[in-house]
């Protein structure tokens, strides 16, 4: 093989690994660490606007587990949602007359605007796997209360890091 053939093959062997390379990196990044996120619709708001482009954190889920008020992505009828986690498994929810009842003890929500009004939502008891998620945005939204909770493999990263 003349030397020119050498080098040529060599160039296409050192090209061939950076794509290689470039696609393993970017199927971890978005399959292991991070998945990207566009929101679509307006149930976030005011806190994620519609439009928004971001990523949201695999990784942690699995690591530090969803904590009550973690902003989440799931997946619902094979679309992927964006919403607050309101209850946790194994507790009770319940809303009265605008006020958020967890296991009977009242809860503030420091993220609503003064605003925004919950429903009244009748006492409903997590199972061990569940969560129940509401939108930021709660006159239009749709959330665990029209299709109840949601199981936690269903969950496939928290917290959304936008970058508009």
């Amino acid at each position: 093989i003349s030397m020119r053939c050498k080098q040529i093959f060599y160039a296409l062997f050192y090209y061939l690994c950076m794509i290689i390379g470039a696609y393993i990196a970017v199927f971890i990044f978005t399959h292991v660490l991070f998945t990207p996120v566009y929101v679509n619709g307006n149930s976030m708001e005011p806190n994620i606007a519609e439009g928004t482009i971001g990523f949201s954190n695999i990784a942690t889920r699995h690591i530090s587990g969803i904590q009550r008020f973690d902003i989440i992505v799931f997946t619902h009828n094979d679309e992927w949602m964006i919403k607050r986690v309101i209850a946790l498994p194994k507790e009770t929810i319940e809303v009265k007359d605008n006020t958020l009842y967890i296991d009977g003890m009242e809860i503030e929500q420091p993220f609503l605007t003064e605003d925004v009004l919950t429903s009244d939502i009748a006492l409903i008891r997590l199972s061990d796997q569940e969560i129940y998620v509401l939108g930021d945005n709660r006159n239009n939204s749709m959330d665990s209360r029209m299709f109840g909770a949601i199981h936690l493999s269903d969950v496939i990263g928290k917290d959304l890091y936008a970058m508009r």
